[in-house]
């Protein structure tokens, strides 16, 4: 009974590859710094979400779609926001817009143009006190690239009138 646990056992060891990461390949990113296409007079902030991906959720009622987080290691989220007069104490008077874009931790280069950037899960959220216009929107309209260095996005939303719409951003990713 011993021979045979020890022969389990040193079969495991044998039996156990560690992989390896080739060294080509990209990293997650890590950090973010907007270069262009912040609204003017806003406050733009540009955040990763590691370890997250993104569920689209659609809600029956008022036939609007919003993001559920949950975890994933091969998933990372960036969410870049653009805010005006985000003062708490005026609620009726903020207005904010947040991009979500869904990438995978060990990323490529990529190009992505209209339907798809569903891929992606690139989101638009407006923010604001503008009847019929606040709320997400799946972006199918435009062009993503993202290479080592840049993340560039270009989109229009037709169903509400927006204040980001050319996006330019430096990455920084571990190689």
């Amino acid at each position: 009974m011993r021979l045979l646990y020890l022969f389990l056992f040193s079969g495991l060891f044998i039996g156990c590859k560690t992989s390896q990461i080739s060294s080509k390949q990209s990293s997650a990113i890590k950090s973010i710094y907007w270069r262009s296409g912040c609204m003017a007079e806003s406050a733009c902030e540009a955040e990763i979400m590691g370890n997250k991906k993104m569920i689209l959720i659609k809600d029956e009622v008022s036939n609007q779609i919003y993001p559920q987080f949950v975890a994933d290691s091969s998933k990372q989220i960036i969410k870049l926001t653009s805010r005006i007069n985000a003062d708490k104490m005026h609620l009726d008077q903020h207005y904010f817009e947040d991009i979500y874009i869904e990438l995978p931790n060990k990323y490529y280069p990529i190009k992505a143009t209209n339907i798809e950037l569903l891929q992606y899960k690139v989101l638009l959220h407006k923010s604001c006190y503008c009847r019929g216009e606040a709320g997400y929107y799946a972006i199918r309209n435009g062009e993503l690239k993202i290479n080592q260095k840049n993340l560039i996005l270009s989109f229009v939303v037709p169903e509400a009138n927006i204040r980001l719409n050319n996006i330019q951003i430096e990455l920084n990713a571990n190689h």
